[in-house]
């Protein structure tokens, strides 16, 4: 049957070439099928861990495969696949890869690579840290097709953003973030109005009734904490922190100072008979507002208004209901805060929601143990019956190392910069602003340069240190200054080694401790491993710093010490003089007293555009009674002394004091001599400033006494006439311009005092002050029952007068409390009169 077969075909070929066919003839093709040896390599991404994908594979031949996770298909025939991605729930959440269905064709032999993206809705509610598109809860969303929307403008567009300020984005994310895309951002202010109360000793700021606290990340534009004055109408974006307060993230002084005004929240304490409600602690009066929407407690809504505070009450313009009817469960979630309670081991609560974490959580920048009631987090995970299940919490710890000074080295691939020999890398949290003329609205790591200065804020994690914020200042006014602050790892005088960097002290160096100033002997005799430090001084070519100044910092975090509440340092230019002992410094009145110590001047120099620094006691009323008060050069730069003999003399532009290398100008001036006797062995007093190369450059050469000439004497003042003519021990004192003091100012001089005075005597002999030293007021303590209440400013306790006032720090209470019978603790010191001048009152319970 075979043959046959064969034989029938054979024939039927032959009898159709002979019927002609067209005159045309054919040969069968019998070469083989293709192979099937085309390629597809699959990748799935985007899913929690743990979690497999659901792909379906339909091609040629009858091919169907259904694929879970990333592989590749080899074998495979050439033609056209279908591909069908099937959603995927993970705890409620819906992951889905757009378009779930598609097509690829495979050549001959050839390879296609096939990517699957499972996404979910997000939202995420945060700080922006970084553009590109924009950064917000350590996640980059794309906003190429997001709209833009703020409380002035539907129609937004991203350069109405800035860093700083608090956003909500929706969208779509990967289970991890890492691929995000935005289809709206929306910012929303939580406040805008006049300053109604400032506290630099606190760090807060009050605004129509809500309180903000500034920490080292508030961005600040057009204003400064320190330079913001009372009704000044700024805006300011925040997250929620403690019950009723919140954290500035942003503040902008407003150029339009009558703007409308606005206040954001939850409706609290709804009375609808009396037209009321509260935002936080600020009662808001609706009754001749026009409301949009339904007013409830716990609703969210925007009140704008027309003027200030009246008697604390806000009278509203308008009342905007702002819920977001939404249904958040079945979606990812991202937001920022501060944990305001700890429900269980594994949860805790932030802006009121509450977080649950798991061992297949990812903790950056510390770990679960860390996790406590004030610190700052940032939670990524998905909404599960109202509980957020993070897969990522990033821990935003105070800052241990901040650091002003030049680059010295960019790595881009691993995101580092160098300072100070000091390496900081950053992550997706980071916070980028430009303060140099450059004035980058989206810096990022790329815009920087060696050579840039930066002020950078970081905080350790493992061996890390972890960029919270960083600042590139204008070169042009660093001349090789530079300043940090840190942990003191190693000292051995008069070296110190702060978290890495070596910093050197000399005779240039002022010692601060947090209280007094001191020499250096007695400051190393106090330091110790581990303490705080803050150091400014100039950048040495090997990447150490050359000490200009070293102050020893209190521990803030510390509960147990309040001994430094409402004490405060600033700096501005005085734009009034009102008294003698009364001047106004960035709007805030600053008072001296007798012991108010004045550095680089003296209370004469106290004039309008003069520049200070002042150290000293905040009043609740903002006013500040001045502790010290420190002149600054017109320049910018640090005022240096340098006392001791000339060495290596070569020319007045070339020679040492005390190892240090000094050189004049044409402006130096001379006291007590000119250039020509600048000599070796010559002893000198030199006022100046370093130039980028460390070297002193000399405003003022005084050319001391010799030896012999030097004087101390310690005893009572006698026969005073005048600040200038007064006896000490018989011996005929005198002071002048360079005079310092200590404990106290000139004003203290009087007959009776105890002083101790350092100096030369004059062709007269009569004893020019270098140093006078008042003795220090006595610190006194005293407990008991209030026996009674003589004034306004006077009690008495155990028959001990107390005097109180307004820089009097009161605890437990307030000035209103005192009262007879109340049992009181007061901290104070004594006065000439016996009287206790009190520092601080506390209230037994």
């Amino acid at each position: 049957m075979k043959n046959t077969h064969i034989y029938f075909t054979i024939s039927l070929s032959l009898s159709v070439v002979a019927c002609g066919g067209g005159g045309a003839s054919s040969t069968p093709d019998t070469s083989p099928p293709p192979p099937d040896d085309s390629q597809l390599s699959i990748t799935i991404g985007g899913l929690p861990l743990d979690q497999t994908g659901s792909v379906v594979i339909d091609g040629p031949n009858g091919f169907n495969q259904t694929v879970q996770q990333s592989t590749d298909l080899t074998g495979l025939a050439a033609g056209t696949y279908s591909i069908s991605v099937a959603d995927v729930d993970v705890s409620g959440v819906t992951f889905e890869s757009l378009p779930a269905e598609q097509s690829i064709t495979l050549t001959q032999g050839g390879t296609e690579s096939l990517s699957i993206l499972y996404q979910s809705d997000v939202v995420s509610t945060g700080v922006i840290t970084n553009f590109g598109s924009v950064y917000v809860n350590g996640i980059r969303f794309d906003t190429a097709q997001a709209a833009v929307s703020t409380d002035d403008n539907d129609n937004a567009n991203e350069d109405d953003l800035a860093v700083g300020m608090v956003v909500t984005v929706r969208g779509r994310a990967t289970a991890s973030g890492d691929v995000a895309s935005a289809t709206s951002v929306d910012y929303r202010v939580k406040a805008e109005g006049p300053v109604e109360q400032i506290s630099l000793s606190d760090g807060t700021i009050n605004v129509l009734g809500q309180l903000f606290y500034v920490d080292e990340l508030t961005i600040f534009e057009g204003t400064t904490f320190e330079t913001i004055m009372l009704n000044d109408v700024v805006e300011i974006s925040a997250t929620s922190s403690e019950e009723g307060s919140f954290v500035a993230t942003r503040i902008e002084l407003e150029d339009d100072q009558s703007a409308e005004f606005k206040a954001r929240g939850s409706i609290t304490s709804l009375d609808i008979d009396a037209s009321t409600f509260s935002l936080g602690n600020t009662i808001v009066d609706y009754s001749a507002a026009v409301v949009d929407g339904e007013l409830a407690n716990d609703a969210e809504v925007l009140v704008t208004t027309s003027q200030a505070l009246v008697d604390g009450v806000l009278i509203a313009d308008t009342v905007e209901v702002k819920n977001d009817d939404e249904d958040a469960n079945g979606q990812q979630i991202a937001l920022d805060g501060v944990i305001t309670e700890i429900l269980s081991e594994q949860q805790f609560v932030v802006a009121g929601q509450t977080i649950a974490w798991s061992e297949t959580t990812e903790f950056e920048g510390g770990d679960s143990e860390e996790l406590a009631v004030g610190l700052r987090i940032k939670a990524f995970g998905s909404l599960v019956d109202n509980v957020l299940q993070s897969r990522k919490i990033r821990l935003d710890k105070e800052g241990v190392i901040k650091v002003e000074g030049p680059i010295e080295a960019i790595d881009l691939d691993n995101e580092q910069i160098t300072v100070l020999n000091t390496t900081f890398s950053f992550d997706s949290h980071s916070k980028f602003v430009d303060k140099s003329e450059a004035r980058v609205r989206r810096m990022t790591l790329a815009e920087l340069a060696l050579g840039d200065v930066v002020d950078v804020k970081a905080f350790q994690s493992g061996d890390a240190l972890i960029v919270r914020l960083l600042k590139r200042e204008d070169m042009d006014e660093q001349d090789g200054e530079v300043e940090i602050s840190g942990i003191v790892t190693d000292f051995s005088e008069p070296n110190i080694t702060l978290q890495g960097v070596s910093v050197t002290t000399s005779d240039l160096t002022e010692f601060e401790l947090p209280d007094t100033d001191v020499d250096a002997a007695t400051f190393f005799a106090m330091l110790a491993a581990g303490d705080k430090i803050e150091v400014s001084g100039q950048y040495q070519a090997d990447g150490s710093v050359l000490a200009t100044e070293v102050e020893l910092l209190v521990d803030d975090s510390s509960d147990d010490d309040d001994s430094r509440e409402g004490r405060v340092k600033f700096e501005g230019l005085i734009t009034e003089v009102i008294s003698a002992t009364e001047f106004i410094v960035n709007g805030r009145n600053i008072t001296t007293d007798s012991r108010t110590q004045f550095e680089d001047g003296n209370a004469s120099d106290l004039s309008v555009d003069v520049q200070v620094e002042i150290k000293g006691w905040e009043a609740s009323d903002g006013s500040i009674l001045a502790e010290k008060i420190e002149f600054e050069r017109e320049d910018g730069k640090e005022e240096l002394e340098l006392k001791g003999v000339i060495e290596n003399f070569n020319s007045a532009t070339d020679f040492t004091v005390n190892g240090q290398a000094v050189t004049t100008t044409e402006g130096t001036e001379y006291d007590d001599g000119d250039v020509s006797q600048l000599a070796d062995s010559v002893i000198v007093e030199i006022e100046g400033y370093l130039n980028a190369d460390s070297v002193l450059v000399a405003d003022e050469i005084e050319f001391e006494e010799a030896p012999e000439r030097e004087r101390e004497v310690k005893g009572t003042i006698s026969g005073f006439v005048s600040v200038t003519e007064f006896m000490v021990d018989g011996q005929a004192i005198t002071t002048d311009e360079q005079t310092r003091f200590k404990n106290g100012n000139s004003t203290l001089l009087a007959d009776g005092i105890e002083v101790e005075i350092e100096g030369y005597l004059n062709t007269d002999d009569v004893l020019v002050a270098e140093k006078v030293e008042f003795e220090e007021p006595e610190e006194s303590e005293v407990n008991g029952i209030i026996d009674a209440v003589v004034s306004d400013t006077q009690f008495t306790v155990n028959g001990i007068t107390v005097i109180h006032n307004e820089f009097t720090r009161f605890k437990k209470g307030d000035a209103s409390d005192i009262a007879v019978d109340a049992e009181v603790e007061v901290e104070g010191y004594l006065d000439a009169s016996g009287a206790l001048i009190a520092e601080k009152i506390e209230f037994e319970d």
